[in-house]
């Protein structure tokens, strides 16, 4: 949309209005460049300027009262940020999206909608049990494997029907 939007506004409003939108397209195609240069942040913080610059016709015209955003604040701090970090390529939300829908939606699927923050929160904590056991399972495999090697022993057939054997016994069935 962010594309198009600039294009739709050609010859149909005030000047300072595309100049204000211009700004924003100009912005995000800098910001997501993957290697930057001084003169590539110098573009930025034009671009970042010119929004500044003209962004109170939104107010002259009506169109908005307070461009008060927190969002719009938080961007002044992109080019101290690329300097001392590194591109901002990665900066998006896709991350936290994904865990929102890991955690949130698919909680909420699985329960009755009846004490829901209860019922999430038990969810939460019975995936995360899940998680860490089998990380801890990953951990102890890997473990063995590397202690087999370092020792240069490795279990032959008949060992490996003991082990299971006694994993019987206490009721755990590796398979």
């Amino acid at each position: 949309m962010e594309k198009v939007f600039l294009s739709m506004l050609a010859n149909v409003t005030d000047p300072a209005v595309i100049r204000t939108v211009r700004g924003v397209p100009d912005f995000t195609y800098y910001a997501y460049f993957e290697v930057h240069t001084d003169e590539s942040l110098a573009h930025l913080d034009a671009a970042w300027a010119a929004f500044h610059e003209n962004k109170d016709i939104f107010r002259e015209l009506g169109i908005h009262k307070d461009l008060n955003i927190s969002k719009l604040h938080n961007i002044k701090h992109y080019l101290n940020s690329i300097r001392s970090l590194g591109s901002a390529a990665n900066f998006n939300m896709e991350a936290t999206e994904q865990l929102h829908i890991d955690f949130t939606k698919v909680g909420y699927l699985v329960m009755n909608e009846k004490a829901y923050i209860k019922q999430m929160m038990t969810w939460l904590k019975r995936q995360d049990a899940i998680h860490r056991f089998d990380t801890y399972l990953q951990w102890v495999s890997i473990s063995d494997s590397l202690a087999s090697q370092v020792d240069g022993t490795v279990l032959d057939s008949e060992d490996e029907n003991e082990v299971d054997n006694d994993l019987d016994d206490v009721g755990v069935n590796p398979q």
